[in-house]
């Protein structure tokens, strides 16, 4: 299993309600860039992207990942007085 964070400035237009992706860039200052140079700079704005990525290489690595997310998600809704009960080691 192999995890990736990509961390970028996405250039979008936003015209009344509608809203399309132009580009992703590396910095800020790129993305700036390219907004004061297009000619529809006036409907342009740019906003951080943040994205992880958990790429799995086999089938079992998907079914692990799974219990695992299940197990937390189970244990983030009982307190600490009902996993100490159930004698639970997190």
């Amino acid at each position: 299993m192999k995890q990736h964070s990509i961390d970028c400035w996405e250039v979008y237009t936003s015209y009344d309600r509608d809203v399309s992706h132009v580009a992703y860039f590396a910095t800020e200052f790129l993305a700036s860039e390219f907004i004061i140079k297009d000619k529809n700079r006036n409907y342009m704005n740019k906003t951080r992207h943040r994205k992880n990525y958990v790429i799995f290489e086999s089938l079992d690595e998907v079914a692990q990942y799974s219990r695992e997310a299940l197990r937390k998600s189970a244990l983030s809704k009982l307190t600490d007085l009902e996993i100490e009960a159930l004698g639970i080691k997190t």
